[in-house]
């Protein structure tokens, strides 16, 4: 994919205005000059990783590098010792192209004299040297079409032409990509026939690939641009052509097609570097250094036929150029038949290191598992807009505490602290045991709900598992613990969509545990009375939950229906509508999770035809360029199946996450559903995860769901048409007031957006 020369400045001049990388300034402590310039590395390391193309078709240990780089960033005494410290990082690739400018300031980059020839001219032996350097300056290229006639006459007698490329002695950074402009101009004088030039490849990142192998979709592989097709002009037979380039020249692809071909050799005056034609990134790294990232490669090798050292300044002959004369004079047998390139290689994906052997990982890897975390979220969160706290401030904030962690409990609480400024209710650590120790790996039977500054249970999920508990209890201590207390000692570590949310997976997690293990609650119920109170968690209480609460679905006085969706089986749907068929109006509970029952009902509900449930959108990083969204519609089930006519109601609170929140958007999409209650979680799209060092899998959503019309839900929640809130006088007198709103709504005239 060969992107404009136009297209790539503006890039960069969007990157240098940005003020992601705030520069420490000059008084700054030697703490705060740490932090920047580990912020600095963390950055370049970060878009080296997930753009280069080496890094995307090999098994590369990008990690080793860095490693090696953290202690000579933290030891640096000045910017020079910095700069070097990115500098050997980046040599490990081997690629010229991707380099901190300025690195060596002891001796600055030396200029040549540029070259006083004309456009063109003649040397011995009928060569025509034609020095593309004329056109660098602003405005060479309407002097190049002043010029261009006479030169295709001069072309057309040629026995041999050199162009010379060579782009170091300029000072205007457009100054090579004019010269590529003229070329491309002057390309079909220099052959016959046809010829086709190679594409550049990008790395395509299409959202973050799990780690651990959950199915998501996110996908890592090259896309290639379309090679493009040049008719040459010029009389039949070969003749010998010589390119001449440096460090600084923008290889054109017409270059390396004839370079292929056998028609034309390359001499490049030191290295003109894989990639230098390549797309690339301006990383900027504070102190005044910027780094150039490579993030596009061309589909065929790169390569000089003949490499001659640079010239010094101010020296006064030519040699490359004279090189580069007599090649082009003696000129050389051209094969029977062209070479087919060397295949590049395929895209390779691996996961990452977890450097699972110890929970405990050492102070580099624990700066490691800060820097790659950041970077992930940073680069492939879909909604990292929405979070109310600076991401783009979180590596300086956590990595002094990440480098801190006495041992591997504190770790794994830096890193779930760390997780809370997600704002992301899917963020979710485990297979670290400490993770384990704090809250778990199985839920409680019961749900409890934040009413009046109380924990108060909101629902029992499975009774046999929870003998003796009834919603309304308010729960005040956990096997002996004031039951705040443990609130507020686990509320640092439990991220969340918004804070509503936020209370609710708080508590959630509060009584969560072991699988297979107890509890004692102590409760205090209508009666004013303490009490305790036994709950086991287990993993079958997940199927108790359909088991223990009898039909899901039944019809209420009013010839109502009423549905509880989290506990309906896709296999009971045909019942529901013919049972619920007849009633006047439906209530969807939607007051839990669902298991993929609302898409077999859709085609029952769909009264207004609707295609479409939601709109995805994950992150998309392609070569050089951030921020693009890949856009997916999710088709709504058709079926020619009765239609259900009857007014709708869900009930919705902040129990609905994920794949509730898709269900609602699908009831609102095909039979604009009327929702009773309060907000949902507002966290939904596919789980991905990343992986850091002890062994942490740290999971979070990997794409944005939108409303189908683009409407936000992440960080928002479906929001409720009428606004009900459960009461705890309510729930202790046995009533279901959201439920209740619903009903009365259903009973009055008209519209159903408001209570009467």
């Amino acid at each position: 994919m060969r992107l404009s020369s136009l297209a790539l400045i503006t890039w960069v001049v969007l990157l240098s205005s940005s003020p992601a990388f705030a520069q420490a300034p000059a008084t700054a402590s030697p703490e705060v000059q740490r932090l920047q310039r580990l912020r600095g590395l963390a950055e370049l390391w970060g878009e080296v990783r997930y753009r280069h193309p080496k890094l995307a078709s090999s098994d590369f240990d990008w990690d080793a590098p860095l490693l090696a780089a953290l202690p000579k960033v933290e030891a640096a005494r000045s910017r020079e010792d910095y700069a070097r410290a990115l500098q050997q990082m980046l040599d490990t690739l081997g690629d010229p192209a991707t380099y901190v400018e300025p690195w060596d300031f002891k001796e600055p980059p030396t200029r040549p004299t540029p070259s006083p020839r004309p456009l063109h001219g003649w040397e011995p032996g009928e060569v025509l040297a034609i020095n593309l350097g004329v056109v660098s300056a602003p405005g060479g290229l309407s002097i190049f079409d002043s010029r261009y006639a006479p030169l295709v006459e001069s072309m057309k007698k040629a026995r041999a032409v050199v162009l010379d490329l060579r782009a170091r002695a300029l000072t205007d950074a457009r100054g090579p990509y004019r010269m590529v402009s003229a070329l491309e101009l002057l390309a079909p004088q220099l052959f016959h026939g046809e010829l086709r030039t190679p594409a550049q490849r990008m790395v395509r990142r299409s959202g973050y690939r799990s780690q651990v192998g959950i199915p998501s979709g996110y996908s890592v592989e090259f896309v290639e641009g379309a090679e493009d097709v040049v008719i040459g002009e010029a009389r039949p037979g070969p003749r010998p052509i010589v390119f001449l380039f440096d460090s600084r020249t923008v290889v054109p692809a017409v270059a390396l097609a004839l370079q292929q071909r056998g028609l034309a050799r390359i001499l490049s005056e030191g290295d003109f570097g894989p990639g230098s034609g390549a797309e690339r990134l301006e990383v900027k790294l504070g102190e005044g250094l910027t780094a150039q990232v490579r993030a596009s490669e061309f589909t065929v090798p790169l390569r000089a036929d003949l490499r001659l050292p640079e010239r010094p300044a101010g020296a006064t002959t030519d040699t490359p150029h004279q090189a580069a004369i007599a090649l082009a004079r003696r000129g050389w047998k051209l094969p029977a038949r062209a070479p087919r390139p060397e295949p590049l290689p395929r895209a390779l994906w691996k996961p990452d290191k977890r450097y699972e052997e110890s929970p405990y990982p050492s102070r580099p890897l624990r700066q490691l598992a800060a820097i790659r975390a950041w970077n992930v979220i940073r680069l492939f969160h879909p909604t990292l807009e929405l979070f109310d706290k600076d991401w783009d401030q979180a590596l300086v904030h956590f990595l002094p505490k990440f480098e801190a962690a006495r041992d591997a409990r504190e770790y794994a609480l830096t890193v779930a602290e760390l997780s809370t400024w997600v704002q992301d209710g899917h963020i979710f650590l485990r297979d670290h045991p400490e993770v384990v120790n704090l809250w778990g790996d199985m839920t409680a039977p019961v749900i409890a709900a934040e009413l009046d500054g109380k924990a108060v249970v909101l629902e029992v999920m499975a009774p046999s598992a929870a003998p003796g508990i009834s919603v309304g209890d308010v729960i005040e201590a956990m096997d002996g613990e004031p039951f705040a207390a443990r609130l507020q000692r686990m509320a640092p570590y439990v991220a969340a969509s918004t804070p509503a949310h936020q209370r609710f997976q708080l508590l959630k997690r509060a009584l969560g545990g072991r699988d297979g293990s107890t509890s004692t609650l102590t409760v205090r119920g209508a009666d004013g009375k303490a009490r305790q109170v036994s709950i086991t968690r287990s993993v079958e209480n997940f199927d108790k939950a359909h088991t223990e609460h009898g039909p899901a679905f039944r019809v209420l006085p009013g010839n109502v229906g009423w549905v509880h969706l989290g506990r309906l089986r896709a296999s009971e749907v045909p019942k529901v509508f013919e049972q619920l068929g007849n009633t006047r109006a439906l209530v969807l509970d939607l007051r839990g999770y669902p298991q993929g029952v609302v898409p077999a009902m859709a085609p029952y509900l769909n009264t207004r035809s609707a295609r479409h449930g939601n709109l995805a959108l994950w992150n998309v990083i392609e070569g050089p360029y951030q921020d693009t969204r890949f856009h997916a519609r999710s088709p709504v089930p058709q079926a020619k199946l009765p239609l259900y006519r009857g007014r709708t109601v869900t009930l919705i609170d902040e129990r609905a996450i994920s794949q509730a929140e898709s269900a609602g958007l699908l009831l609102e999409a095909v039979n604009a559903t009327t929702f009773v209650g309060s907000p949902t979680a507002g966290a939904n799209g596919d789980l991905t995860d990343l992986s850091l060092p002890g062994g942490i899998t740290f999971l979070f959503s990997g794409a944005e769901i939108r409303h189908v019309d683009g409407g936000q839900l992440q960080c928002l929640g479906l929001q409720p048409h009428v606004r009900v809130h459960p009461t705890l006088q309510g729930l202790q007198a046995g009533r279901d007031e959201v439920l209740e709103a619903a009903l009365r709504l259903l009973e009055a005239p008209g519209s159903t957006r408001s209570v009467p």
